[in-house]
């Protein structure tokens, strides 16, 4: 006879079944109430066991429906069946996105881990997966890449240039208005550094209006709420400049944290020339209030007008309507040979005649 286990050994071995049956229960309180839809199959890939999630997800009431169906079933593995097979094969386990089948035949997308479950010899004895239902989040994903094909769409044709920069002024998009805003292509355009782009002057606003933002950051205001005006001045392909107006903003990460920039550049062109013309009629009313003859008034005016569209030579007629005749009063800047050619043009000249009635007409060069 061999000796009996002592009471103390007796009272170890019940309490380390006890410790067993324990993490047997919350091992199978785990897979019974997880999130994640948990399956079994044998080796012969029959279905053996699934947790509720699973059930209910697939479209099960009764698990005797779901005993015994073919482990391949439940998912559309047809494109990538071989893969799976040979990645339990070669790994004992496999990782991906599948189609999962209800009960119905309709389709929802999932994830899915797949592995092997080895006895504690080392042999294989189960199949096992665990599947999370990812129908929302690639919704949202298409949602999302949506709505950025729509908004690249309507970025790349805006007749508005659009930019973003990162924290280091490196541009980072600028749509394909700028070809047509100041000539350079966008490959070109974005080769550029911030300060080539424009002129000193304007890069100088620009900054004091990025360093004003960022100062506020650091006092913990946030001016997100608010975009910022700036008159910039851009550099051209040819050499000549073009005047705009940048309405821009910080880009911010998901912590609130200011991570870039993005604009909408204006060409204000037109807006300039609008406001150089309410500027010189309001000078030149001041000016011409002073002078008292009609040649220093005739001189006011000729000189404005040079300002105004930057000539660089003209003059003035008047209209004699004692003789009828068109009489050049005043030049600047023209040979005198011409100025003595067309000084004067009587009544019947055709130009004369479209004069009076309001028409414009010009001179061949001399």
């Amino acid at each position: 006879m061999g000796n009996r286990p002592s009471y103390k050994e007796l009272e170890e071995w019940v309490n380390e079944l006890e410790r067993a049956e324990k993490r047997l229960l919350f091992s199978e309180n785990i897979i019974k109430f997880s999130s994640s839809s948990i399956a079994t199959c044998d080796l012969n890939y029959n279905m053996s066991h699934a947790n509720p999630t699973f059930l209910k997800k697939w479209g099960f009431v009764d698990p005797a429906e779901f005993l015994g169906r073919s482990f391949w079933n439940f998912w559309a593995v047809k494109p990538v069946f071989d893969e799976i097979l040979q990645a339990l094969k070669d790994e004992g386990a496999w990782f991906g996105e599948l189609q999962a089948i209800r009960k119905d035949g309709t389709f929802f997308d999932v994830e899915v881990s797949a592995a092997i479950v080895f006895d504690s010899k080392g042999n294989p004895v189960a199949l096992t997966s665990t599947s999370i239902d990812i129908t929302e989040r690639k919704q949202a994903v298409d949602a999302l890449r949506k709505s950025e094909k729509k908004y690249r769409l309507l970025a790349d044709n805006a007749t508005d240039v659009i930019l973003t920069m990162d924290m280091d002024l490196n541009y980072t998009y600028l749509s394909p208005s700028i070809t047509k805003l100041t000539g350079f292509t966008v490959e070109e355009a974005l080769a550029l550094s911030f300060k080539e782009s424009m002129t000193p002057d304007s890069f100088n606003d620009a900054m004091n209006a990025i360093d004003e933002d960022l100062e506020m950051h650091k006092k913990g205001q946030k001016p997100q709420d608010k975009s910022r005006t700036v008159e910039i001045v851009f550099n051209c392909k040819d050499g000549s400049t073009i005047p705009t107006e940048i309405e821009g903003n910080f880009l911010y990460n998901s912590s609130g944290q200011p991570e870039g920039f993005i604009g909408i550049v204006r060409d204000i062109t037109e807006r300039k020339n609008i406001e150089k013309r309410q500027m010189f009629q309001r000078n030149l009313m001041i000016a011409l209030n002073k002078k008292s003859t009609l040649e220093e008034t005739l001189t006011e005016i000729l000189s404005y007008l040079f300002q105004l569209d930057e000539f660089d030579s003209g003059g003035v007629y008047l209209f004699d309507e004692k003789t009828n005749r068109l009489i050049f009063m005043l030049s600047k800047g023209l040979p005198q040979t011409f100025v003595g050619e067309v000084k004067y043009f009587d009544p019947n000249d055709i130009r004369v005649q479209m004069i009076i009635k309001g028409d414009t007409f010009f001179l061949p060069a001399c």
